[in-house]
């Protein structure tokens, strides 16, 4: 019900327009705008414009009146209330805390590189020494290592000047893992398949252009691009793998390339892929399954498994076996996904890409930069050697000791509703840094000031985007219309039995059965189950309770009265005392249902309180809230601007 509540709120709540006013409820007043947006936002398809737009008024002004009857006991202070809050903001803040400009740019960057793939060789030189034994240690390379590897850059440029292979200097050079088996051939790459600093390089060459060293965080790169093609999607494909160790000798891989042929002479013969697989794939990932791989494009295996991959034909098409680093392949292809054609699907598949790609950064980061200017930033008259000094003395010994003009409450910089202080500045000094020589100080108070201003703007938000002030005002407007409504209505009905009993003796005639019947429906398991029972319960229909308990709960029961047309399909005519009906199929999840017909009321008549309970209850609930809502109109009169409605009506409204 509350989930039901607020969205009805997102629906009804929207932006305040400062347009001309449609109406006004006491001192509180609803703009045209807003009306229509929260109109059309919650009636896409108006159908009869008049008669909806009309009857959406009357809606709209009961919600108003309901959320203003909340802020006015100051509901919205309680501790769920704030709480609820404050969770949401911490769901959409994220949203609202990046430059949409340049994260719309990514997307279409990467949707239109998508389109094409890029040939590449690759030499990689490390900044440790010791990346091959340990690749994914975050120990920063010494001095020492950072010396022989730039000394490597040089003398690769050089020679490459000269005119040297790019294939010779990769395997010279290179600390790529499979450089002895590829020279350095990376295969065919797409969007997302390196990091954003490499991507960026691959997309700017042209054919047979080598790149300059490109940096990124475990050494420099260059690259050779060996030319392009038109994306081709992803393939999926079975394998049949048989692995080779390591740096296996000749008689082994002799070995492992004989058993690989004679399973591929099976396969053409007409043996099993599937269960060859199973019985002789050394893949273990995949072998159990058929040698069934999940869906792939490029640049996510070996350069020439993924080229075998591609190469095949038809569904059903198998490769003669080929060798990698792990073994020797044999290729089924399964089928294949051809690259999205629609730009705006595709921009929607990569925006979300992109926000979990670290490319993101760069929006995040242009962000932050704006919002030291957005926020109002302005840096206070003071003595930087006195700040440093004082800084020195903080990191070193602790001391706070005031310094020349500076003191621990000295202002560094102010925004409209606040100010940075030293204190806070020594505080994250001591946090980013535990070696801070004087030098670094300016960077650190560009970081502080960058830092500073964008918690200053996340805090203010409401402030700074009114689409995020919008969103935070329609959940708050959504939450408390539940709170109100709990308080006002679905309490007092649930707990007013006496007023229920009334509603229900003021009402005679308005809670009766129609054509109806006492009957039990089971429901089983599955289809043998259902008609054991039914065996069962024609030679005795009184048993039907035992049946249920004894069945394990592969039998479900539901006895009482319904209406003959909540029981079943069959006609109403052949419903009969002591009746069975067939047993039916019910849809999704196979269990079989029949109804035994105890006795039919083949005429209206009234229903006890307690079979129209729940009707008495949503109309009891309805009589409830609207002489709220009555009481709500004396204390905070209606006022409808008949010129502005008369607009609206016949569709002249501004929206």
């Amino acid at each position: 019900m509350k989930s039901l509540i607020i969205t009805l709120s997102l629906a009804l709540t929207c932006f305040q327009a400062g347009a001309q006013t449609l109406f006004s409820y006491g001192p509180y007043t609803v703009s045209q705008d807003e009306f229509l947006r929260a109109f059309y936002k919650n009636n896409p398809d108006t159908g009869d414009y008049r008669k909806a737009i009309t009857e959406y008024l009357e809606l709209y002004t009961r919600f108003r009146l309901k959320v203003q009857a909340a802020y006015d006991a100051r509901m919205d202070t309680l501790p769920g209330q704030v709480a609820d809050a404050q969770g949401f903001r911490s769901q959409i803040e994220p949203g609202f805390m990046t430059d949409t400009t340049v994260f719309s740019r990514l997307a279409s960057e990467a949707w239109e590189r998508s389109r094409k793939e890029i040939r590449l060789s690759h030499i990689f030189i490390p900044f440790r020494s010791d990346f091959k034994d340990n690749p994914y240690s975050r120990e920063p390379a010494s001095r020492e290592d950072s010396l022989v590897a730039l000394k490597k850059v040089n003398e690769v440029q050089l020679r490459l000047k000269a005119g040297e292979s790019f294939e010779a200097l990769a395997l010279a050079y290179s600390a790529d893992p499979d450089i002895e088996q590829q020279k350095g051939y990376l295969g065919y790459i797409t969007v997302f398949t390196l990091p954003y600093a490499l991507e960026n390089t691959a997309y700017t060459l042209t054919d047979q252009q080598v790149s300059g060293p490109v940096i990124t965080g475990s050494g420099y790169h260059f690259l050779k691009k060996l030319g392009e093609r038109p994306a081709k999607g992803k393939v999926k494909v079975a394998q049949i793998l048989v692995a080779t160790e390591p740096g296996a000798g000749p008689a082994s891989r002799e070995s492992a390339r004989k058993l690989a042929d004679s399973l591929y002479q099976a396969v053409r013969a007409g043996s099993s892929f599937e269960q060859l697989a199973i019985g002789f794939s050394n893949d273990k990932s995949s072998f159990a399954n058929g040698g069934v791989l999940p869906e792939f494009g490029v640049g996510q295996y070996s350069p020439v498994f993924e080229e075998q991959a591609f190469a095949l034909g038809d569904s059903g098409s198998i490769s003669p076996p080929f060798e990698t680093a792990f073994g020797f392949h044999i290729l089924k292809k399964i089928g294949n996904h051809p690259p999205e054609q629609d730009r705006s699907a595709g921009l929607l598949l990569y925006r979300g890409m992109v926000l979990e790609d670290g490319r993101n950064a760069l929006a995040k980061d242009q962000f932050e930069r704006n919002a030291i200017a957005r926020s109002g930033y302005k840096k206070a008259n003071y003595r930087e050697a006195d700040l440093w000094a004082m800084t020195d003395s903080f990191l070193l010994a602790g001391k706070t000791d005031r310094v020349g003009s500076m003191q621990s409450s000295t202002t560094l910089f102010t925004f409209p509703k606040g100010k940075a202080t030293v204190a806070e500045w020594l505080t994250f000094c001591r946090e980013k840094t535990t070696d801070a020589a004087r030098q670094s100080y300016p960077g650190l108070m560009d970081a502080f000031v960058r830092y500073r201003s964008v918690e200053y703007y996340r805090t203010n938000l409401e402030a700074f985007d009114p689409a995020f002030a919008a969103q935070m005002k329609e959940f708050r407007d959504g939450n408390l219309l539940f709170e109100i409504m709990e308080k006002q209505v679905w309490s007092k009905a649930g707990s007013d039995t006496a007023g229920l009993r009334r509603h229900y003796a003021k009402n005679p005639g308005k809670y009766n059965w129609g054509p109806s019947a006492s009957a039990v429906v089971l429901h089983a398991a599955d289809l043998q189950t259902a008609s054991d029972a039914l065996g069962v319960l024609k030679k005795n229909p009184a048993s039907w309770p035992d049946l249920v308990n004894q069945s394990g709960g592969r039998l479900i029961a539901d006895s009482g009265r319904f209406e003959l047309a909540q029981l079943t399909d069959a006609p109403v005519a052949e419903l009969r005392d002591g009746v069975f009906t067939g047993i039916r199929a019910n849809e999704g999840d196979g269990t079989q249902s029949f109804t035994y017909i105890v006795k039919v009321y083949p005429k209206s008549s009234p229903r006890s309180f307690e079979d129209s309970r729940g009707q008495v209850m949503n109309d009891y609930q309805q009589a409830l809230e609207d002489q709220w809502v009555a009481s709500l109109k004396k204390k905070y009169p209606v006022t409808v601007n008949r010129a502005a409605w008369e607009k609206i009506v016949s569709k002249k409204g501004r929206f």
